[in-house]
């Protein structure tokens, strides 16, 4: 039997439609880059299928000996675990090596406490988003290709775990996984990895290690590289007179801290992706509702309740006249159930369409489109019922922000989970419609692309921001420019098999 090339390039046509969107380049994986639109459970799932087709495949021992993950968060963490385990059962010795740029691993949630991580809410309208625990979980995670099972947890929480606290857990899960296997995972801290540019045409590859903090370098070969870095720090601006604009999304802030009210002030957001719909259901909604999942979940409550108080009220009335309340379906659980079914119809279209680039065949703009209709004909059926399950989860005075005013280049959310997007465009129809003497915020949009350089400003204790009107604001929340700077080997011209049209990444299950 004759030894297969070290060139992935040869296996192109072998890769599953699951694991082809990961390819980035010979023998280079990138299980982030160009694909941020991703939860921290899809990265666990990116990690297994990765790990899993390489496996079962016999690509693991030969010809892929040395593999190298770049990278210390939850997609590095796992994909590092699962080929060290994977690598010990494989057709010949693996030796892996993961290398990140901070000494502790999770670096980025871990002193974030004031978000809260639910893993499947981003799975709405699935059935299981408020569980919050993994679907499929035994296959995902508990069941194992190799014989006698693998070592590799990382806890799934039961509800919805304060970011700092569930790292906590997930570096003691790592000590256990790493105490079983006796320190076979080779791991470097405070160190970087770049490739040389251009790469060569076929394993190995020689990567070139910096230590931080003695600047010391040396180089070494690879037959796999895995890149997990694409989650970085935002790129958030500085403004003279005031320093930096906002936290980044996993630092602690005060949007959605109970002891501090905001009431009255005016706020902008510049950016309309997943981040930006996160903070303004946060600045819009009762800080004790800690995610999305909880939101969605007290309006379905209210909702139902509604109609059940609405049924009693038409049935007890005495005489002949029945009042039927504005409901086209005889029951409030299948009107929503039937919500559902559309969105779900609609985020299964999109994203198989085109669920990494905003101006795709199946695109961001439709996709917003069809979500508005879907809106539209349910908030126009149900309206007396839900204008109050919508109020009670919204902040009221004097607690509710003056104003809320959203800068974007596109007018409709960019990459966003369908659950953050539903839930904007129900609030936002909300503010819309509200009478003034509910107090509720008053909501604009602002077409336009902000240049912090030149338009944005720190003037008398507000910001400023020179838009066609300038606007002044008492706080800005900066969530444009995801993502740090990546290795020189992965420039544009370097990418293969991803890109705008990238195949999606999810399971057979993943909308069922």
């Amino acid at each position: 039997m004759s030894v297969p090339p070290t060139n992935l390039v040869h296996y192109g046509l072998g890769i599953p439609s699951a694991v082809l969107p990961l390819k980035a380049a010979v023998c280079v994986f990138d299980i982030c880059q160009h694909q941020s639109y991703i939860s921290i459970k899809d990265q666990m799932i990116r990690a297994r299928l990765l790990a899993e087709w390489l496996y079962t495949t016999h690509l693991l021992g030969d010809p892929i000996k040395r593999v190298l993950v770049v990278g210390g968060g939850v997609a590095g963490v796992c994909t590092a675990l699962l080929l060290t385990e994977y690598g010990m059962r494989a057709t010949g010795p693996v030796d892996v090596t993961l290398v990140d740029q901070q000494d502790e691993l999770f670096s980025a949630q871990a002193a974030c406490s004031t978000r809260f991580v639910s893993l499947t809410q981003y799975d709405w309208p699935a059935k299981h988003f408020d569980t919050h625990e993994l679907p499929s979980t035994q296959a995902i995670f508990h069941q194992s290709l190799l014989p006698g099972g693998s070592f590799f947890r990382l806890t799934v929480p039961s509800q919805p775990t304060r970011a700092s606290n569930l790292v906590t857990q997930w570096r003691a899960d790592f000590r256990s996984w790493d105490l079983k296997m006796h320190g076979k995972l080779r791991r470097y801290r405070n160190t970087g990895a770049a490739l040389p540019n251009p790469p060569s045409a076929q394993a190995p590859l020689t990567v070139l290690f910096e230590e931080k903090n003695s600047a010391r370098q040396w180089s070494e070969d690879f037959d796999l590289i895995v890149f997990a870095t694409g989650f970085n720090l935002e790129q958030i601006p500085d403004v003279v007179g005031f320093g930096r604009v906002s936290p980044f999304f996993w630092e602690d802030d005060d949007y959605a801290d109970p002891n501090v009210s905001h009431g009255n002030e005016d706020f902008a957001i510049v950016g309309m992706g997943d981040g930006a719909l996160q903070d303004f259901l946060r600045l819009t909604c009762d800080p004790s509702l800690r995610c999305a999942a909880d939101i969605i979940d007290k309006i379905k409550l209210q909702f139902v309740t509604g109609f059940v108080a609405a049924q009693a009220v038409t049935y007890s009335m005495p005489g002949p006249v029945k009042i039927v309340p504005p409901m086209a379906h005889p029951f409030a659980q299948e009107a929503w159930l039937e919500l559902q079914r559309q969105l779900a119809d609609i985020d299964r279209q999109a994203t198989l369409g085109g669920p990494w680039d905003s101006y795709a065949t199946r695109g961001m703009f439709d996709l917003d489109a069809d979500v508005l209709r879907v809106v539209h004909v349910f908030t126009a059926r149900y309206r007396t019922i839900l204008e109050p399950a919508i109020d009670a989860v919204l902040r009221r005075p004097p607690y509710a922000l003056n104003s809320i005013t959203l800068i974007a280049p596109d007018p409709w959310p960019s990459k966003c989970y369908m659950l953050n997007r539903f839930l904007f465009a129900l609030i936002v129809w909300r503010l819309e419609h509200a009478a003034p003497a509910l107090g509720l915020p008053h909501l604009d949009y602002v077409q336009a692309k902000v240049d912090p350089a030149t338009q944005l400003s720190y003037v008398a204790g507000q910001f400023q921001i020179m838009l066609p009107n300038p606007r002044t604001f008492h706080h800005v929340v900066w969530r444009v420019g995801v993502g740090g700077k990546k290795p020189v080997s992965l420039v544009d011209g370097l990418r293969v098999a991803i890109g705008k049209h990238a195949l999606p990444f999810y399971p057979p299950d993943r909308f069922q």
